[in-house]
């Protein structure tokens, strides 16, 4: 019993030369697999559109001084998102009939007050990412100069305000200590609202100088690898499939 049941073991032993000679047995299966696989990568990588990225740069309106935004870019990124960009999405579909046929991300570069667009086209689609990339900027400095105003407004309002205090304090007696007060601070008013800068466009749809996907190389290289593991994987299965008909067959 032992020495048929080591026979029977040895017999089940698959060494290297079996796994070789199953591959040379089934090359035809692995070489078609291989071929038609790296074909089709090579294909692809001198086919397939290169795609880059556009991005449109606006700097906030803002108070000069410190370069503090008048209002919070997260703030500001939630309207886009949830208003601005979709009004522009319907403008697009009232006029193409299509829609917007590509995406719009927003960011805010940490420590800043500027708000970025990007978004990723292939090269035949630069004009239609500007175009809705100056319809979204639009909407932001119609947004932006009206808080401005609104700022400017408050700022004047209170500049009169104070006036009339003042033309109060000259006309009273013992009054120089708060007349100084405030003067000084109509002259901060004055300076604050000096300072206040309006919204500005610094870019729209600037294309990065490299591609955003896959470079051709690693396509090509991905594709000969992965063509190199299903031809084997292939030719294992021919085999298999072909020792089960035989089994089959002699049963």
């Amino acid at each position: 019993m032992t020495r048929s049941a080591e026979q029977h073991g040895d017999q089940d032993d698959i060494t290297l030369v079996d796994l070789a000679a199953v591959l040379v047995e089934n090359r035809i299966t692995f070489f078609l697999v291989f071929v038609l696989i790296a074909i089709s990568g090579f294909a692809y990588a001198l086919l397939a559109p290169e795609k880059h990225q556009y991005a449109s740069l606006v700097q906030m309106a803002r108070d000069g001084a410190g370069q503090t935004p008048l209002e919070s870019p997260t703030a500001m990124i939630a309207s886009l998102e949830s208003r601005w960009l979709p009004d522009v999405a319907d403008d697009y579909m009232e006029l193409e009939g299509e829609k917007l046929p590509i995406e719009v991300s927003f960011s805010n570069p940490n420590g800043t007050a500027l708000i970025r667009m990007a978004s990723e086209a292939e090269g035949d689609d630069a004009n239609t990412v500007k175009r809705i990339h100056e319809a979204v900027i639009e909407k932001i400095q119609s947004s932006q100069a009206k808080l401005l105003a609104e700022n400017k407004t408050s700022l004047e309002n209170e500049m009169e305000s104070l006036d009339k205090v003042i033309e109060g304090l000259q006309a009273g007696r013992n009054t120089d200590q708060a007349l100084v007060q405030m003067v000084q601070r109509k002259a901060n008013l004055k300076s604050k609202l000096d300072r206040l800068q309006g919204a500005q466009t610094l870019a729209i749809g600037r294309e990065s100088l490299q591609s955003t996907g896959p470079r051709r190389t690693v396509v090509v290289v991905l594709a000969v690898g992965v063509g190199g593991i299903l031809g084997v994987f292939s030719a294992f299965l021919v085999h298999f499939v072909r020792q089960v008909r035989m089994r089959v067959n002699e049963s």
